[in-house]
């Protein structure tokens, strides 16, 4: 069977499945389980396939078709330019948290070194990785569950010297004392509600739901990491968080309650607000 063939089969079962990227999705199954590369699709010079490789790709599309997460399937995905491996049990990279990036790294480069930052919740250490290359930060990571940890572990070992994971629980930390004062702590806190999960996309039941679930009203942790927190941070010092679509308003009340200063609101790409930066004053 000819590339070009599977290729144009591939898309029809993944579209017939509900699956809307289909076209894009399929690229990129073919890309990893093929070696086949966009421009050999698009220009049509296809060579063929042995029966073995077809088998790798066509289980990876059922698997796709029963709505698992494309980038469980491939073992990886990319944010701010790096590829961090994920799988079951972390939370996948996604652009909106890209926008905590964006927000943090001018007030951290203009902070005098070394600069110590802590990432809380974090998962598979893609905000963690991106601040301490980008920031010329070291990072404390910290992530409380050992599935999403040892991803953690992996993605700090393959793509940041300057990260240390942390197994700990942000909201309950048993190695609090022993860390050190920071200029920044950066957290994506699970702030989805129980109504919010039921109703997101197919693909999200594959995903932790401790890493999504925030409580009955998705606050449950913005109303625990600042005030705790607070105290690592040092005076002038940034706490900037990611927040649910409508949470914006209640967490700046939250933090102007634990006397944080100069709190600001930040949007997406879809002029969401998404990250609420705080400072220490």
């Amino acid at each position: 069977m000819e590339m070009n063939d599977i290729y144009r089969e591939l898309k029809w079962r993944l579209k017939e499945a509900g699956i809307p990227a289909y076209p894009l999705e399929a690229r990129l199954l073919m890309q990893k389980f093929l070696g086949v590369t966009p421009e050999t699709l698009l220009g049509g010079n296809a060579e063929g396939v042995t029966p073995a490789e077809a088998q790798r790709l066509w289980v990876a599309a059922e698997e796709r078709m029963k709505r698992r997460p494309l980038q469980y399937i491939l073992g990886e995905w990319e944010f701010y330019g790096r590829s961090y491996r994920v799988g079951d049990g972390v939370l996948i990279p996604r652009p909106d948290t890209e926008v905590l990036c964006d927000v943090t790294l001018p007030f951290l480069k203009e902070r005098p070194a070394p600069r110590v930052v802590c990432d809380l919740c974090s998962g598979s250490g893609c905000v963690a990785v991106t601040l301490a290359e980008e920031g010329d930060a070291h990072v404390y990571a910290v992530e409380k569950y050992p599935e999403a940890y040892a991803y953690l572990e992996e993605n700090c070992r393959t793509l940041s010297k300057r990260v240390t994971p942390v197994l700990d629980d942000a909201a309950a930390p048993v190695h609090w004392r022993s860390m050190p004062r920071c200029d920044l702590i950066t957290a994506n806190p699970p702030y989805l509600t129980g109504a919010e999960l039921d109703d997101l996309q197919p693909e999200v039941a594959f995903e932790p739901r401790d890493a999504l679930y925030g409580g009955p009203d998705g606050l449950g942790f913005y109303r625990v990491l600042p005030q705790l927190w607070k105290q690592k941070l040092v005076q002038g010092g940034m706490l900037a968080m990611e927040v649910g679509a409508g949470q914006a308003d209640a967490v700046v009340r939250l933090l102007s309650e634990d006397g944080y200063q100069k709190i600001r609101t930040h949007s997406d790409l879809n002029h969401i607000p998404r990250v609420v930066t705080a400072v220490n004053g």
